[in-house]
Protein backbone atom coordinates (compact mmCIF):
# COMPACT_ATOMS: atom_id res chain seq x y z
CA UNK A 1 0.00 0.00 0.00
CA UNK A 2 1.03 3.40 -0.89
CA UNK A 3 1.91 5.82 1.87
CA UNK A 4 -0.85 8.73 2.43
CA UNK A 5 0.37 11.05 -0.11
CA UNK A 6 -0.70 14.51 1.82
CA UNK A 7 0.46 16.01 4.81
CA UNK A 8 0.70 14.19 8.30
CA UNK A 9 0.58 16.26 11.67
CA UNK A 10 1.89 15.32 14.08
CA UNK A 11 1.70 16.29 17.72
CA UNK A 12 4.79 16.12 20.79
CA UNK A 13 4.09 12.68 22.30
CA UNK A 14 4.25 11.23 18.57
CA UNK A 15 7.55 12.64 18.06
CA UNK A 16 8.75 11.77 21.61
CA UNK A 17 7.61 8.25 21.14
CA UNK A 18 8.98 7.91 17.71
CA UNK A 19 12.64 9.00 18.65
CA UNK A 20 12.25 6.39 22.08
CA UNK A 21 11.61 3.42 19.64
CA UNK A 22 13.87 4.74 16.90
CA UNK A 23 11.25 5.15 14.02
CA UNK A 24 11.30 8.90 13.37
CA UNK A 25 14.00 8.35 10.67
CA UNK A 26 11.23 5.99 8.86
CA UNK A 27 8.38 7.81 9.93
CA UNK A 28 9.85 11.14 8.20
CA UNK A 29 11.64 9.65 5.56
CA UNK A 30 7.91 7.88 4.71
CA UNK A 31 5.42 10.70 5.16
CA UNK A 32 5.21 14.50 4.49
CA UNK A 33 5.62 15.39 8.30
CA UNK A 34 4.31 18.55 9.35
CA UNK A 35 4.15 20.45 12.78
CA UNK A 36 3.96 23.30 14.69
CA UNK A 37 6.54 25.87 16.33
CA UNK A 38 4.56 24.75 20.14
CA UNK A 39 5.46 20.67 19.22
CA UNK A 40 9.12 21.42 19.02
CA UNK A 41 9.59 23.64 21.33
CA UNK A 42 8.00 21.21 23.76
CA UNK A 43 10.56 18.47 22.69
CA UNK A 44 12.75 20.25 24.30
CA UNK A 45 10.83 20.77 27.62
CA UNK A 46 13.04 18.57 30.55
CA UNK A 47 15.70 17.68 28.21
CA UNK A 48 18.09 17.35 30.93
CA UNK A 49 15.83 14.84 32.40
CA UNK A 50 15.11 12.32 29.35
CA UNK A 51 16.86 9.04 28.62
CA UNK A 52 19.29 9.35 25.96
CA UNK A 53 17.36 7.97 23.53
CA UNK A 54 14.62 10.74 24.45
CA UNK A 55 17.21 13.26 24.04
CA UNK A 56 16.50 14.96 20.80
CA UNK A 57 18.97 17.28 18.33
CA UNK A 58 16.18 20.07 17.31
CA UNK A 59 18.30 21.02 14.46
CA UNK A 60 18.39 17.51 13.49
CA UNK A 61 14.54 17.33 14.00
CA UNK A 62 13.88 20.71 12.53
CA UNK A 63 15.39 19.19 9.42
CA UNK A 64 13.62 16.38 9.15
CA UNK A 65 10.22 18.17 8.74
CA UNK A 66 8.55 18.81 5.77
CA UNK A 67 7.19 21.89 7.14
CA UNK A 68 7.45 23.46 10.71
CA UNK A 69 4.25 26.04 11.11
CA UNK A 70 3.76 28.92 13.34
CA UNK A 71 0.30 29.57 14.87
CA UNK A 72 -1.30 33.33 15.65
CA UNK A 73 -3.33 33.81 18.46
CA UNK A 74 -5.99 34.70 15.94
CA UNK A 75 -6.28 30.78 13.99
CA UNK A 76 -6.27 29.71 18.14
CA UNK A 77 -9.31 31.50 18.98
CA UNK A 78 -10.89 30.76 15.58
CA UNK A 79 -10.32 27.22 16.34
CA UNK A 80 -11.93 27.77 19.61
CA UNK A 81 -14.74 29.43 18.86
CA UNK A 82 -15.12 26.57 16.22
CA UNK A 83 -14.57 23.69 19.09
CA UNK A 84 -14.65 24.77 22.83
CA UNK A 85 -13.18 21.69 24.00
CA UNK A 86 -9.95 22.92 21.74
CA UNK A 87 -8.99 24.99 24.88
CA UNK A 88 -8.41 22.37 27.21
CA UNK A 89 -5.88 20.48 24.82
CA UNK A 90 -2.01 20.90 26.12
CA UNK A 91 -0.44 23.88 24.24
CA UNK A 92 1.39 22.22 21.55
CA UNK A 93 -1.86 20.44 20.79
CA UNK A 94 -3.95 23.35 20.46
CA UNK A 95 -0.94 24.52 18.38
CA UNK A 96 -1.47 21.58 16.20
CA UNK A 97 -5.02 21.51 16.16
CA UNK A 98 -5.39 25.52 15.38
CA UNK A 99 -3.57 25.19 12.30
CA UNK A 100 -5.05 21.80 11.11
CA UNK A 101 -8.73 23.64 10.68
CA UNK A 102 -7.15 26.44 8.53
CA UNK A 103 -5.87 23.69 6.64
CA UNK A 104 -8.17 22.33 2.88
CA UNK A 105 -5.98 19.61 1.94
CA UNK A 106 -6.19 15.83 2.45
CA UNK A 107 -4.32 16.26 6.19
CA UNK A 108 -4.21 13.50 8.62
CA UNK A 109 -3.10 13.46 12.19
CA UNK A 110 -1.43 11.30 14.37
CA UNK A 111 -1.93 11.87 18.03
CA UNK A 112 -2.98 9.85 21.20
CA UNK A 113 -4.27 12.20 23.80
CA UNK A 114 -7.54 11.39 24.89
CA UNK A 115 -8.75 15.21 25.03
CA UNK A 116 -7.25 16.16 21.18
CA UNK A 117 -9.41 12.40 20.25
CA UNK A 118 -12.71 13.69 21.47
CA UNK A 119 -11.90 16.56 19.18
CA UNK A 120 -12.09 15.16 16.32
CA UNK A 121 -15.26 13.50 17.14
CA UNK A 122 -16.73 16.72 18.41
CA UNK A 123 -15.59 17.98 14.97
CA UNK A 124 -16.43 15.10 12.78
CA UNK A 125 -12.95 14.80 11.14
CA UNK A 126 -12.51 10.66 12.83
CA UNK A 127 -11.65 9.83 9.35
CA UNK A 128 -8.52 11.73 10.00
CA UNK A 129 -7.53 9.83 12.79
CA UNK A 130 -4.64 7.81 11.97
CA UNK A 131 -2.37 5.06 14.04
CA UNK A 132 1.13 4.72 14.75
CA UNK A 133 1.23 1.34 13.77
CA UNK A 134 -0.64 1.25 10.64
CA UNK A 135 1.81 4.50 9.50
CA UNK A 136 4.68 2.45 10.41
CA UNK A 137 3.95 -1.35 9.59
CA UNK A 138 5.00 -1.64 6.10
CA UNK A 139 8.52 0.15 6.98
CA UNK A 140 9.40 -0.54 10.54
CA UNK A 141 10.64 -3.95 11.77
CA UNK A 142 8.34 -5.88 13.93
CA UNK A 143 10.82 -5.04 17.35
CA UNK A 144 10.13 -1.63 16.74
CA UNK A 145 6.63 -1.77 16.26
CA UNK A 146 6.02 -4.21 19.30
CA UNK A 147 8.42 -1.95 21.63
CA UNK A 148 6.20 1.10 21.40
CA UNK A 149 3.90 1.44 24.39
CA UNK A 150 2.16 3.74 23.50
CA UNK A 151 0.45 2.08 20.25
CA UNK A 152 -1.93 -0.09 22.45
CA UNK A 153 -3.21 3.55 23.82
CA UNK A 154 -3.32 4.64 20.31
CA UNK A 155 -5.42 1.85 19.08
CA UNK A 156 -7.51 2.26 22.00
CA UNK A 157 -8.75 5.45 21.39
CA UNK A 158 -9.03 4.82 17.79
CA UNK A 159 -11.51 2.02 18.92
CA UNK A 160 -13.48 4.33 22.16
CA UNK A 161 -13.94 7.74 19.44
CA UNK A 162 -15.66 5.06 16.96
CA UNK A 163 -17.49 3.31 19.30
CA UNK A 164 -19.17 6.69 21.16
CA UNK A 165 -18.99 8.92 17.77
CA UNK A 166 -22.64 8.64 17.40
CA UNK A 167 -23.72 9.14 20.93
CA UNK A 168 -21.09 11.51 22.51
CA UNK A 169 -22.93 11.75 25.73
CA UNK A 170 -21.21 8.40 26.44
CA UNK A 171 -17.76 9.42 26.15
CA UNK A 172 -18.26 11.09 29.59
CA UNK A 173 -19.27 8.39 30.99
CA UNK A 174 -16.49 5.67 29.58
CA UNK A 175 -13.94 4.52 31.36
CA UNK A 176 -10.74 6.53 29.81
CA UNK A 177 -9.29 4.10 27.16
CA UNK A 178 -5.70 4.43 28.96
CA UNK A 179 -7.06 2.43 31.67
CA UNK A 180 -8.11 -0.72 29.80
CA UNK A 181 -5.39 -4.17 30.15
CA UNK A 182 -2.84 -3.70 32.63
CA UNK A 183 1.28 -3.55 32.56
CA UNK A 184 3.17 -6.02 29.85
CA UNK A 185 -0.01 -6.20 27.99
CA UNK A 186 1.15 -5.07 24.53
CA UNK A 187 -1.47 -5.56 21.88
CA UNK A 188 -1.39 -4.70 17.96
CA UNK A 189 -4.49 -2.80 17.03
CA UNK A 190 -5.84 -5.42 14.54
CA UNK A 191 -4.96 -8.29 17.76
CA UNK A 192 -7.31 -5.75 20.01
CA UNK A 193 -10.22 -5.21 17.42
CA UNK A 194 -10.23 -8.71 16.34
CA UNK A 195 -10.18 -9.79 20.08
CA UNK A 196 -13.02 -8.48 21.14
CA UNK A 197 -11.76 -7.14 24.33
CA UNK A 198 -12.92 -3.93 23.80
Amino acid sequence: MAPHPGPLLVDTNMILECHRVAAWRTLSQRYQTHTVEKCIEETQTGFQNRRPEQQIDVRALRASFSAIHAVSELEIADAILREPLIVNLDDGEKDLWSHALTRNDAWILCGPDKASLRVRVRLGLRDRLVCLEILLREKASPEVIKSSGILCEICFGIQFCYDFALDFSEIRRKTPFFGYGGPGRTRTCNQTVMSGRL
